[in-house]
């Protein structure tokens, strides 16, 4: 295994599979917690990572933790439910994200930054 820090590099899949927001919530609170694990299967950390972010977006629904929002979009405003999470614990996903959860971008240097991604994927499932 290399040393040094883990870096994204550019790679290519020749298929995959889209789903659609509440699709990927439900399969993400249905993924077992890693101490329900069975033998032989294996979580990786970026499906972790996004399941713990899934949570945090069920939190944020169950506490009622999301105000509505405005976005302007050229001449149009758009609405949305705006999550509120707990700032602390949106900073420490963001700065634990692994690498891997950004790699779905043309080239390294177009990948979004953790903060960013997190964000969006929090405000996906809220508006949902």
């Amino acid at each position: 295994m290399p040393e040094g820090e883990p870096e994204l590099l550019c790679w290519s899949m020749d298929n995959a599979i889209l789903l659609s927001p509440v699709d990927v919530l439900d399969y993400l609170v249905q993924l077992p917690l890693p101490h329900e694990v069975p033998p032989g299967f294996i979580v990786g950390s970026d499906l972790r990572f996004w399941q713990q972010a899934a949570m945090l977006a069920m939190n944020c629904l169950v506490e009622q933790r999301y105000i509505p929002a405005l976005e302007q979009a050229g001449t149009r405003l758009l609405a949305f439910w705006q999550p509120e999470p707990d700032v602390d614990l949106l900073a420490q996903m963001s700065a634990n994200m692994p690498p891997v959860c950004r790699a779905a971008a043309t080239t390294p240097a177009d990948a979004p930054q953790p903060d960013d991604l997190l964000a969006n994927f929090l405000r996906t499932i809220v508006d949902t």
